[in-house]
């Protein structure tokens, strides 16, 4: 019973995280769109509004966007514009090809999105997918809003194992996998 309660308690706490992040992330896809940007949404995010039967199942702790490398700075205005402020992380084309944006809504509903340019740190991999190729057959997400667009089911692959190899080698995590 006791078990049971705790679950239904962290279920309730995820939804509820969910309803927040669901209202938030239209808003930013609206406002970058005011800046010419159009995100093509990919891992848990888009994951959880295409591939699981409610949202809350998909546990994610940010939202990653992938955009034209020459709208970085019409989006990091977009997301500024919100509220939302610079993470303290190096960034650059060759060291870290995103930048995170934080901000707080209420306490512990923490809206984080790692804007992308390219698909992952190590060279390797960074090409691995465009921009324009998950640009050119990003999937609609009617959830998540008219301007919500994920990589397709070849494309979310794609990204899932490069991810896992490019970052997480050595971590055994079933959401990963």
């Amino acid at each position: 019973e006791a078990l049971r309660e705790r679950l239904g308690r962290i279920e309730a706490e995820a939804v509820a995280l969910a309803v927040l992040r669901e209202r938030e992330l239209p808003r930013v896809l609206d406002r970058l769109a005011d800046h010419g940007v159009r995100p093509v949404i990919i891992k848990g995010a888009a994951l959880a509004h295409t591939d699981y039967a409610a949202s809350h199942l998909r546990p994610s702790s940010d939202v990653d966007l992938f955009i034209d490398a020459d709208r970085l700075d019409d989006a990091c205005r977009g997301l500024e514009e919100m509220g939302y402020r610079r993470a303290h992380l190096v960034a650059g084309h060759l060291i870290m090809p995103q930048v995170s944006y934080e901000r707080t809504e209420v306490p512990g509903a923490q809206h984080i999105c790692d804007v992308h340019w390219k698909l992952a740190r190590p060279q390797a991999f960074a090409q691995a997918v465009t921009y324009d190729e998950l640009s050119e057959e990003a999937v609609p997400i009617p959830s998540l809003g008219p301007r919500a667009r994920g990589a397709s089911g070849v494309h979310a692959l794609v990204i899932a194992c490069v991810h896992r190899v490019a970052h997480h080698s050595d971590e055994v995590r079933l959401i990963w996998l």
